[in-house]
């Protein structure tokens, strides 16, 4: 049984975060028009890359271990001292289905004991994400955000609030 632990992401760990993550992402690219996921504007890829994340105020990034292994990765941003918004998180596809990503989210929320509501978005054509939130993690659907009535995609707003 790996051990897993979630610990501050380290600036030297970068290359090979982006690198995992660029992986993790293009297994669900199949499901984008355009093969690019999320579909974004480059200035925006940009400043919503793992690179800008780590150097932006208020966003806590952390790196998902297994055993001494780095296989995933979480970035948090801080909206208020109860709430957080998971702006990113991704396990390597070699270490996808095996309830690591469960355990990780768990510890990723853990780490922030004081957050009492925790939110994150996910593309509507990604039905596995939305499955694991949901039914593994506890999420609830919210609403959805930027739907284009014409592809019949948008973003899946979640929640979970933390039961005292």
């Amino acid at each position: 049984m790996m051990e897993i632990s979630v610990k501050q992401a380290q600036e030297k760990d970068l290359d090979l975060l982006t690198k995992m993550e660029t992986e993790a992402f293009d297994v669900q690219a199949r499901y984008f028009e355009n093969g690019v996921l999320p579909p974004l504007p480059e200035e925006e890829k940009e400043q919503n890359s793992l690179t800008a994340l780590f150097c932006q105020k208020g966003v806590s990034v952390l790196s998902v271990y297994a055993d001494d292994t780095v296989v995933g990765c979480a970035a948090v941003k801080t909206v208020d001292i109860t709430n957080k918004e998971i702006l990113l998180f991704f396990i390597s596809p070699e270490y996808q289905g095996k309830g690591l990503g469960r355990t990780a989210l768990k510890m990723v929320e853990a780490t922030f004991p004081d957050t009492k509501v925790w939110r994150l978005v996910t593309p509507t054509q990604v039905l596995r994400n939305s499955v694991f939130y949901v039914n593994k993690c506890g999420y609830k659907i919210v609403r959805v955000e930027d739907f284009d009535k014409r592809t019949e995609h948008g973003m899946f707003v979640f929640e979970k609030i933390k039961e005292d």
